[in-house]
């Protein structure tokens, strides 16, 4: 799955692959390459886990990266996460982890399903 998300730079490019098991099944990588699409590093999360999804979105600001975890189960199962790392070719810099943390909730009422999420309580 090489490709599932993107995000261009200025000098560089990132291109994640969600489902790759490196660092166990679908804990997912990014990898860098320049502008001429030369291999430059791979990134993998701060903390891998299996099912992690690490790479299912990435984006590129002027000073940080943010790669996407949406299975990420630190906060809860599938709970996921985003991982900031500073921007340097030379080598990978984690900074923090954002993660909502609010509740999910699913409610069943018969045969209907409806999922509450307050990210502003």
């Amino acid at each position: 799955y090489f490709g599932n998300s993107c995000a261009i730079g200025s000098t560089f490019m990132l291109i994640g692959s969600r489902f790759d098991d490196d660092k166990g099944v679908d804990a997912g990588k990014v990898e860098m390459f320049d502008l001429n699409g030369n291999y430059i590093k791979t990134i993998y999360s701060n903390q891998s886990g299996v099912g992690d999804n690490f790479g299912i979105s990435c984006a590129i600001g002027s000073t940080f990266m943010l790669v996407g975890s949406y299975g990420d189960d630190d906060k809860g199962t599938d709970a996921g996460k985003v991982e900031m790392f500073a921007i340097d070719t030379t080598r990978t810099t984690f900074e923090k982890s954002v993660s909502n943390s609010n509740t999910l909730s699913i409610k069943t009422e018969g045969s209907v399903d409806s999922v509450e999420i307050n990210f502003f309580e």
